[in-house]
C-alpha cells in the first residue's frame, strides 16, 4: 500500500507537483510523494527515491532499519492516493505525458524493510584479504623488521624531532581553518571564482611567457602560443561559468550543512595511513622471506596496496554521495552521515569493493609495466618502446574506469544496487537526458586547485614564521615552508575532494529528481534551473523540464 503526501495547494510557490516511486527492492520503494492525479496531463515520469531515506514531507517513516509495520504487514489507515503510471480506479489506463510512448503497468511494489547486500562475494574477498595482509604484517613483518633493526647502527636523537612535531600541528591547524574557511567562500563566490580560475591561467601562461622571452625567444613564443589557446578556450567555455557556478555552490551549500563528512573524509585519511603501515611491514615481510625475483608476489601486494586504498577513498565518495542525497530529498534528515556511513560500510560495500578492485588491478599493471621499461632502458633492450605503448594504454583505461566508477558510486549510495546495474544506469541517464557531453564541460577543478594552491602557500608562509621562530637555519626555515605547504595542500586536498563528490550527487540528483529540492531547499533549485534553462536550453527542454518549471526567474 503506497503512502501518499499531497503536493502543495494552488496558489502556493514552487514548481508544479512531482512523483517520486521508488525501485523494487529499496526500503523507500512504497513511498510516493505529490503524486498527481491520474489523467493529468504534464506529469512527469517516475523516478526513483534514494534509499534509506524517507521523502520530504510531514508524516517520515521511521529511521533506517526500523520500520513502523512487521515484515510483511502493510500500514494501516492511509490515504491512498493515485501513483503515476499505475491505472486508476476505474480500471482506464493512466495518461502518459506528450510525447512519450506508453509502458505497460508494473505491479504494485513489495514491501522491503531494509535494503539487500550488493556484490557480497566481493566484500567478503576484501574482507579476508586485509586478514591475509594482517597476518603477514605480524608473522613476516614484524620478525623482519626486527632482524634489520640489529643490523643498524645509526641511532636518531629524538629531541631533533621536536620542532618538526610542533611544526605538524601547527600546519594542520592552519590548513584545516584555511580549508574550512574555502568551502565557505565557494559558497558566496562560486561564479567570480569559477572566472577567475581561468584568467588566472591565461596570465601566468603570459608572464612566462616574458620572462622565457629574455632567456630563449624561441620558448617564449611557445608560451606565447599556448597562453593563445587557453584564452581561446575561456572565450569558448565563458557562457559555461555560470552552470559550473551554480553546481559547485550547490555542492558547498550541503557539504556546509553537514560538515561531519569532511570530518570523516579525515578520519578516512587516519585510516589509509594505518593501511600504508601495516601493508609496508607485510610487503617487507614478503620481500625478506622471498626466495625468488618475486615478481608475482610483488603484482599481488600492489593490488593489494591500491585496492585498500582505493577502497577507504571510494567510502567517503559514497558517504558523500548519500549525505548529499539526504540533504536534496529531505528537508531536515536525522544523521545523515552516519547512515550514509552504514550503508558504505555494509549493504555496499561489496559494490564498492568491485569497482575498486578493477582500478587496483589497473594500477598495479601499469606499475609493473613502467618498472620493466625502466629496466630495459638501462639494460639497453629494444623493448622500452613497446611497454612505453603498452603503459599509456592502461593508464589510459585505468582513467576511463576511474571516471566510470566515480559516477556508478553516486548511483551506489543514492539507490543501494549494485555495481554493474549503478553503473548502466549512470551512463543511461546522461544519455536519455542528452547530457553525456554537459558534464565533460567541468570547469570546477580549476576551482578546487586554486584552492589547494591557495590553502598551501599561505599555510606555507606560516610554518616558514614558525621555523623562523625556532631555530636559526635558513635551510631548516625553506624545509618548514615546503613541509607546510604539502600539509595545506593535502588537508585542502581531502575537503575538495568532499565538494567534488558532492558534485557529482548534484548532477545525478539534478538529472533525475529536479523538483524535490523544490521542497527542501528552493532557493538553491532557483539558481539551478536558471543556470540550466539559460545555458542549455536543449538538454532542458529535452527532459521537459521547461514545461514543468517555467522560463528563467520563474521559480
Amino acid at each position: 500500500q503506497a503512502v501518499a503526501v499531497e503536493a502543495p495547494p494552488a496558489g502556493a510557490p514552487g514548481p508544479a507537483p512531482y512523483a517520486y516511486a521508488a525501485p523494487q527492492g529499496s526500503p523507500m520503494e512504497n513511498v510516493h510523494v505529490g503524486a498527481p492525479a491520474a489523467g493529468k496531463a504534464g506529469a512527469p515520469p517516475p523516478v526513483q527515491q534514494p534509499y534509506g531515506q524517507p521523502p520530504p514531507h510531514q508524516h517520515q517513516h521511521q529511521p533506517y532499519g526500523h520500520p513502523q509495520q512487521p515484515y510483511g504487514h502493510p500500514q494501516q489507515h492511509q490515504q491512498q492516493q493515485q501513483v503515476y503510471g499505475q491505472p486508476s480506479a476505474s480500471g482506464a489506463p493512466p495518461q502518459q505525458p506528450y510525447g512519450q510512448t506508453a509502458t505497460p503497468t508494473k505491479p504494485p511494489p513489495q514491501v522491503v524493510v531494509s535494503p539487500p547486500y550488493r556484490d557480497v562475494v566481493f566484500a567478503g574477498l576484501f574482507v579476508v584479504h586485509l586478514f591475509v595482509i594482517l597476518v603477514l604484517a605480524f608473522a613476516l613483518g614484524v620478525p623482519a623488521l626486527s632482524r634489520a633493526d640489529d643490523n643498524t647502527t645509526s641511532k636518531v636523537d629524538v629531541s631533533d624531532t621536536h620542532p618538526i612535531i610542533g611544526l605538524l600541528v601547527v600546519a594542520g591547524i592552519v590548513g584545516a581553518v584555511l580549508s574550512s574557511l574555502w568551502v565557505m567562500f565557494l559558497q558566496r563566490n562560486a561564479r567570480t571564482i569559477v572566472t577567475c580560475t581561468l584568467w588566472t591561467s591565461v596570465i601566468l601562461e603570459l608572464a612566462c611567457a616574458v620572462v622565457v622571452m629574455f632567456i630563449s625567444p624561441g620558448a617564449g613564443v611557445i608560451f606565447l602560443f599556448l597562453a593563445a589557446i587557453t584564452l581561446c578556450y575561456v572565450y569558448a567555455v565563458r557562457r559555461r561559468i555560470p552552470f559550473a557556478s551554480a553546481n559547485l555552490a550547490t555542492a558547498c551549500a550541503a557539504v556546509t550543512d553537514h560538515p561531519q563528512v569532511v570530518y570523516t573524509a579525515f578520519g578516512a585519511l587516519v585510516v589509509q595511513v594505518l593501511w600504508v603501515v601495516f601493508w609496508s611491514m607485510a610487503f617487507f615481510g614478503v620481500e625478506a622471506n622471498s626466495t625468488d625475483d618475486g615478481y608475482i608476489c610483488e603484482f599481488f601486494m600492489l593490488i593489494s596496496f591500491f585496492w585498500g586504498l582505493l577502497v577507504i577513498k571510494n567510502i567517503v565518495h559514497c558517504t558523500t554521495a548519500g549525505t548529499v542525497g539526504s540533504w536534496w530529498f529531505v528537508a531536515n534528515p536525522q544523521k545523515p552521515v552516519m547512515g550514509a556511513v552504514k550503508r558504505a560500510m555494509t549493504t555496499s560495500l561489496g559494490s564498492i569493493c568491485l569497482g575498486s578492485l578493477v582500478v587496483a588491478v589497473l594500477k598495479a599493471m601499469r606499475v609493473m609495466i613502467d618498472s620493466a621499461r625502466r629496466g630495459s632502458r638501462r639494460s639497453g633492450g629494444g623493448g622500452a618502446f613497446l611497454l612505453a605503448c603498452a603503459s599509456c594504454l592502461v593508464r589510459c583505461v585505468e582513467r576511463m574506469m576511474e571516471y566510470f566508477n566515480h559516477w556508478a558510486f553516486v548511483q551506489v549510495a543514492l539507490y543501494g544496487k549494485d555495481f554493474r546495474t549503478a553503473g548502466g544506469d549512470a551512463i543511461r541517464v546522461f544519455k536519455e537526458r542528452g547530457w553525456t557531453l554537459i558534464i565533460n564541460d567541468n570547469l570546477i577543478d580549476r576551482a578546487l586547485t586554486l584552492g589547494c594552491i591557495m590553502v598551501g602557500c599561505v599555510t606555507g608562509l606560516v610554518g616558514a614564521g614558525w621555523a623562523v621562530s625556532m631555530v636559526d637555519d635558513g635551510g631548516w626555515v625553506f624545509a618548514g615552508a615546503f613541509l607546510s605547504f604539502l600539509v595545506g595542500f593535502g588537508m585542502c586536498m581531502i575537503v575538495t575532494s568532499v565538494i567534488d563528490s558532492a558534485v557529482a550527487t548534484v548532477f545525478v540528483c539534478f538529472a533525475e529528481h529536479p523538483d524535490a529540492l523544490a521542497a527542501t531547499h528552493p532557493d538553491q533549485l532557483g539558481a539551478l534551473v536558471g543556470a540550466w534553462q539559460q545555458f542549455h536550453p536543449q538538454a532542458f527542454s529535452g527532459a521537459g523540464y521547461d514545461v514543468r518549471f517555467g522560463r528563467p526567474g520563474a521559480v
